[in-house]
């Protein structure tokens, strides 16, 4: 049985795309990722019989957006599930796959997700943009909290490796 392939912009169209073009469901590669990253996945799973949605995160790919948060994906990944859900299986990647993990805190409705190289704490993440913005170590912790106050929620709640023991 072979399954079908539909690609998904958040707040865009719904696309019918080749079923040989794109991703398998939830995906973003750091700070310029997009859907074909995953590309290997699709076939394999349409080959089983699976639906495959893939999913361009906000502001990343064809999707719309100039904002780029854990925050932001998890509404784009429920604004997926809401329209497609719910799902036997979710794979994805880096901040796609932490933006997964808080969304099965929040009740998206998926029965198993893969996650490939999640960012387990955002340490990391906070380090990385420091550096690629050659920020002083002072104004990280400042624009930290400044997102949290502005999103009303804390990141470190939304930390993987914080989440991950209610997930089992």
């Amino acid at each position: 049985m072979q399954g079908s392939f539909r690609r998904y912009y958040p707040r865009n169209d719904l696309l019918d795309l080749d079923p040989w073009a794109e991703i398998a469901v939830s995906t973003v590669r750091e700070m310029a990722g997009n859907v074909g990253q995953m590309a290997a996945l699709v076939e394999p799973l349409r080959a089983e019989g699976f639906q495959v949605v893939a999913l361009d995160l906000p502001a990343h790919g064809r999707s719309s957006g100039h904002e780029a948060s854990v925050h932001h994906f998890e509404d784009a990944i429920a604004a997926m599930a809401a329209t497609f859900g719910p799902f036997e299986g979710i794979i994805a990647y880096s901040l796609g796959a932490s933006a997964v993990a808080y969304g099965l805190t929040r009740g998206l409705p998926c029965e198993r997700a893969v996650f490939i190289s999640p960012s387990a704490d955002y340490g990391s993440v906070w380090t990385k943009w420091e550096q690629a913005l050659t920020l002083p170590p002072t104004v990280m912790p400042l624009v930290v909290a400044r997102a949290e106050e502005r999103f009303g929620v804390r990141f470190d709640a939304m930390e993987p490796l914080k989440l991950a023991p209610s997930l089992t």
